[in-house]
């Protein structure tokens, strides 16, 4: 509840009062509105990095392509914005603005692939809708409407591709905490204001000594030392971009983008009053609106309040206080060394299924797609989140360290661990080894393929003849049993020979069967011995002396 929260208070408080600034900036103190931006931006992340104070992330995000990306993007969405407001009053450029939610709202559903229902295409549909009229209302010769309807649409592109990298910028995601977050949004706001600022500025003493037509929409020096102007960008950036800010980076990867921009488009409603008190003290001029203005407004508002419950919804009901994003929502790994260990995971376990790509994608519960993505990994090109890696540890270690690549029995490794808890959980156990006999004319015959069979099925004979008992091969023809039973040795011996009686098929190399036979060690615990390493040993010398009997 607290993203959405922080989402209303971007369209209660900062953009309406942020754009009412602007006008006032642009109409009554005469600013130039690229150097009013560059002051907006500048107070608001120093008020930022005041709250945050020195600690992690703040070199990271620094590095993160997204910060310079966001930064172009914001300062051009102020520009733009401000000229808007010259064309229409802040409370009609606050409904027309909606632009940037409708693109954003299509941008989800193309490139992000997020689900919609009927009850937000509707509302989608009605904010459209509310928007068209507005332009359509707007008391504007054709040439400035057109002008107009250019801005809106960049614009709207603009901030829709800003409000996404907020949303899965990197280091964004891994902040925990508020002054984590606040840290991230002061660089990313910070860093970018400074360079843009600079590179104004350095266009302003350009323009200064030769006169380039093209720069003559850029700020002179004199624009970044207007007093008023600094007063009130000092002013509106140090308590309400700032924090304005910080709202929208918790609130972008928490209810994600799309109906982060819904929620703010319910500002229309808030911006009307703001305008009203200003006009009331004589700051600026209050237009009038007739019942066609307030049918579009209506439209846009109602819009929006469509999307934004049928959110509220949605997130509540598929998940508790989770985004609709989850997965992308985890850390998103970074370093080199653990991103390589993973691609190895996966390359050693496409080897343990002999390149079977389906199998191996069942082993680590990963998509073919993922898998895919992973063994041709180039950097830059898949991310890989902790919650994929730590997923695909877990299976890897469950289905692949833990297991013998052949037969499916656990492997030796995890024999030899979970036996030491097995006997301190019995107090009495057997363990038996086994090794075939007849086993290796049939491999000098028919080859390791024929081999391979046979050893698959005493697995399963085993499996079959011990339910929910430690079972491992040990390595070639050689399998280990461990049990808890009162049956005296002879009598699993009787048992275990049984199942070799019946011949083995190797139909798929040769259309017969053969014999194979087993000779059997037995050693008690703790009788004989009080550990596996000895039980083993003991059960090995028993098993050689009855081969040699044979």
């Amino acid at each position: 509840m607290r993203a959405w929260f922080y989402a209303l208070f971007i369209a209660a408080v900062a953009h309406p009062i942020g754009n009412v600034g602007a006008r006032l900036a642009v109409t009554s103190f005469e600013a130039q509105p690229l150097a009013y931006t560059c002051m907006v931006m500048i107070a608001g992340s120093l008020s930022l990095l005041i709250m945050a104070r020195p600690g992690p992330l703040g070199l990271e995000t620094l590095r993160r392509p997204e910060t310079w990306g966001y930064g172009i993007l914001q300062t051009l969405l102020y520009a733009l914005g401000i000229y808007a407001v010259l064309y229409v009053s802040g409370t009609e450029a606050s409904v027309v603005m909606r632009v940037s939610t409708v693109m954003m709202f299509i941008m989800s559903i193309l490139f992000v692939g997020q689900k919609t229902n009927l009850t937000e295409l509707a509302g989608f549909a009605l904010m459209t809708s509310g928007i068209i009229y507005m332009i359509a209302l707007a008391d504007l010769s054709a040439n400035d409407k057109t002008i107009l309807v250019l801005i809106l649409i960049l614009r709207g592109l603009a901030q829709a591709a800003q409000k996404m990298m907020a949303e899965f910028h990197k280091t964004n995601r891994r902040a925990k905490g508020f002054r984590h977050t606040t840290r991230v949004t002061a660089f990313v706001l910070g860093v970018s204001s400074l360079l843009l600022t600079c590179v104004f500025m350095s266009g302003a003493l350009i323009k200064q000594q030769l006169d380039i037509p093209a720069l003559s929409g850029l700020p002179n020096l004199e624009d970044f030392f207007n007093l008023k102007t600094l007063l009130l960008a000092s002013i509106i950036g140090f308590f309400i971009i700032s924090f304005s800010k910080y709202c929208e980076f918790y609130a972008a990867k928490k209810i994600s983008a799309k109906y982060l921009l819904s929620v703010v488009a319910l500002q229309p409603i808030f911006a009307i009053s703001y305008e009203s008190f200003f006009a009331w003290i004589g700051l600026m001029e209050l237009k009038t609106f007739d019942v066609h203005d307030y049918l579009a407004m209506t439209a846009v508002i109602g819009g929006s309040i469509i999307i934004t419950l049928s959110g509220m919804k949605m997130q509540k009901k598929t998940a508790q206080n989770k985004n609709w994003n989850d997965n992308l929502a985890e850390e998103i790994m970074t370093d080199a060394n653990q991103i390589k260990r993973i691609q190895e995971v996966c390359e050693v376990t496409v080897a343990f299924c002999k390149n079977d790509k389906q199998k191996t994608s069942k082993l680590l519960n990963v998509s073919e797609t993922v898998l895919e993505g992973l063994l041709n990994l180039e950097r830059g090109e898949t991310q890989i989140t902790n919650a994929l890696a730590d997923n695909i540890r877990k299976h890897y270690g469950k289905n692949v360290v833990d297991l013998d690549a052949l037969t499916g029995l656990i492997s030796r490794l995890k024999f030899m661990a979970s036996s030491k808890k097995f006997l301190t959980t019995y107090k009495k156990a057997h363990l038996l080894y086994l090794d075939l006999n007849k086993f290796k004319p049939v491999n000098d015959t028919y080859g390791h393929k024929a081999d391979d069979l046979i050893l698959k099925e005493v697995a399963k004979r085993l499996e079959t003849l011990f339910p929910n008992r430690k079972i491992t091969r040990l390595g070639g023809d050689e399998f280990c049993v461990l049990m808890e039973t009162n049956k005296t040795p002879a009598i699993i011996k009787k048992q275990i020979k049984k199942i070799f009686v019946e011949q083995f098929s190797i139909k798929p190399i040769k259309d017969k069967t053969v014999g194979i036979g087993v000779s059997v060690g037995v050693a008690a615990y703790p009788k004989d011995a009080n550990n596996i390493d000895d039980l083993i040993k003991l059960a090995d010398e028993a098993m050689y002396k009855e081969k040699k009997e044979r």
